[in-house]
């Protein structure tokens, strides 16, 4: 199937969304999830360069609407930055606050609460390093309550 249906009169294609996934909406929190989905989106949709910007921008919301209307209003030109500026002014406002230093919160992440809110937060924080699945795995174990960890070593897991 084509991507656009071409106009015999003006030389131009008129694009033709083809993909049913839902752009993903940004309020200023879990930039990193986001982004990933930004990325999944332009992928599925073969959404062109030039677009991807504007595309982003509307589906701002919360505190990442008026960061982009002032963002865009500081820049010193009109034209709308390509998308790997734009990412690095994004992670620069809203992602510097989450991780300044994964490794360090990965390596002092203990279980509190529950077992479900440890992964959770373990695995937010692992996505923001390239580490070994053995490294991984021993942070991992390191931070369980220690009752929990016990009983978990004891099947000698090799991987998360």
């Amino acid at each position: 199937m084509s991507r656009g249906a071409a106009n015999s009169n003006c030389g131009y294609q008129i694009p033709i969304k083809v993909s049913r996934v839902e752009f993903p909406h940004f309020n200023g929190e879990d930039l990193g999830g986001w982004l990933y989905k930004c990325e999944q989106f332009f992928e599925v949709d073969e959404t062109p360069s030039a677009t991807k910007v504007k595309l982003a921008s509307v589906h701002l919301e919360g505190k990442a609407l008026p960061w982009h209307q002032m963002y865009m209003k500081e820049r010193l030109t009109r034209e709308i930055p390509n998308w790997e500026e734009y990412v690095k002014a994004l992670n620069d406002h809203f992602g510097a606050l989450i991780y300044d230093d994964p490794m360090a919160d990965l390596v002092n992440l203990k279980q509190l609460g529950n077992i479900q809110q440890y992964l959770d937060r373990f695995d937010e924080i692992v996505n923001c390093l390239d580490l070994p699945n053995h490294y991984a795995l021993s942070c991992f174990l390191g931070g369980l309550k220690s009752e929990i960890s016990v009983n978990v070593r004891m099947f000698r897991p090799k991987s998360l």
